[in-house]
């Protein structure tokens, strides 16, 4: 990559008045970046506690490799399941919940009103389970790791925070302990020449690639269609959708454990 191309803007998180601090010091590209200590760094309006990370991501896009910074917290090299939501963008009540153990098989609960309990099963191979109420998806999930005291992982808090508003008290009691934010721990211990910390930025680094699609809208549209229509082939893209998300993470999951 050239380096006219190595703007401060590449970093992530970079906050408007901290760029226009470090703009009107002559910094203007990750090579500056790199060349000064993190201590130095740290001086800047809205770094402080930061310095470190930041260096790092400048590093990363300089050497074009990953840099890591600080080791992977211990808690999150104990295998445990990986987990993913997706909700409704009016409500933010999920319709389906997925899961598996480390990087098994995929299990996928989902909501379906109109519909008794069931279980279907996809052309590809996958089963669904097929709940009437967002309850009912939260209690089979927390049925499936009852016995297995281990982290669900999930990426970001927002899965956490709709399980403490959606699920009921006795999922939340069994589940709000065991919750690990792996994008807290990613961020944490590691730098990617990327600009952007999603779990579709940071998989597709590491060459992951969604069968169907990596679009949470088309993956709600299509579950829509499904409800409305009974359309088998948009059931299967939103599922496809759901099973690759936490394929993706265990990926990432494992890739932080073998190489932290």
């Amino acid at each position: 990559m050239q380096t006219s191309r190595l703007d401060i803007s590449l970093l992530a998180g970079l906050r408007r008045d901290t760029r226009e601090h470090l703009l009107a010091a002559g910094i203007t590209t990750l090579e500056q970046i790199v060349a000064l200590q993190p201590e130095e760094l740290a001086r800047f309006r809205g770094i402080n506690r930061t310095a470190y990370r930041l260096h790092a991501h400048a590093r990363a896009w300089v050497e074009q490799q990953p840099i890591w910074y600080n080791p992977l917290p211990e808690h999150c090299r104990q295998a445990g399941f990986m987990f993913d939501l997706e909700t409704d963008p009016w409500t933010g009540i999920p319709w389906s919940l997925s899961w598996s153990w480390t990087t098994g098989t995929v299990h996928i609960a989902l909501v379906a009103p109109d519909y008794q309990p069931c279980t279907l099963h996809l052309r590809d191979g996958q089963s669904v389970t097929v709940v009437p109420h967002w309850e009912d998806a939260w209690r089979v999930f927390a049925g499936a790791v009852a016995d297995t005291p281990c982290p669900v992982y999930h990426w970001s808090g927002f899965d956490a925070g709709v399980m403490r508003r959606t699920a009921p008290p006795e999922v939340r009691q069994r589940l709000d302990g065991c919750m690990v934010d792996l994008l807290q721990a990613f961020n944490h211990t590691v730098r990617l020449p990327v600009s952007s910390s999603s779990l579709k930025t940071v998989a597709g680094y590491l060459d992951f690639r969604w069968s169907a699609y990596d679009s949470w809208e088309q993956a709600y549209h299509d579950y829509q269609r499904w409800l409305r229509q009974q359309d088998d082939y948009g059931l299967a893209q939103a599922c496809t959708y759901q099973r690759d998300d936490v394929l993706a993470l265990g990926l990432v999951w494992q890739w932080l454990v073998d190489n932290s």
